[in-house]
């Protein structure tokens, strides 16, 4: 595989992580503020189905995301970080996507089965 496919490969891995867990973060909080608030209520938003939509779409996006740095990570496995600028360059960051994004995976997860299993709304 060409460097600069890999190279595009690689910043696909490393940028994709955080911006659509925080994008499903926040679509998850407008959910629930919507099914809370009492004047939307007759909307008929269903609370876990649409978090479960929001958490599968996230976890697809870090999953392919994840793919895409385990491809390059595998691609440049005998390139040390230190080499040249183009493929070290592009080996760290593989490395480190494969980390961030299993980080990111987890908290997508963990955070979406928690807002299923817990009440949507509570009184204080």
């Amino acid at each position: 595989m060409s460097m600069r496919r890999l190279s595009l490969l690689q910043w696909i891995g490393f940028l994709v992580g955080g911006p659509v867990w925080f994008l499903e973060f926040l679509a998850g909080i407008g959910t629930s503020q919507a099914v809370c608030n009492p004047a939307s209520g007759r909307w008929g938003i269903p609370h876990d189905a649409v978090q479960i939509g929001l958490m599968a779409f996230a976890a697809v996006c870090v999953l392919a995301a994840l793919g895409a740095s385990a491809l390059v990570f595998r691609e440049t496995y005998d390139v040390e970080e230190q080499d040249a600028p183009p493929p070290g360059r592009v080996h760290f960051f593989a490395a480190a996507s494969l980390g961030g994004n299993v980080i990111f995976l987890m908290i997508i997860l963990l955070t979406g089965i928690a807002t299923i299993v817990d009440r949507a709304c509570h009184q204080a």
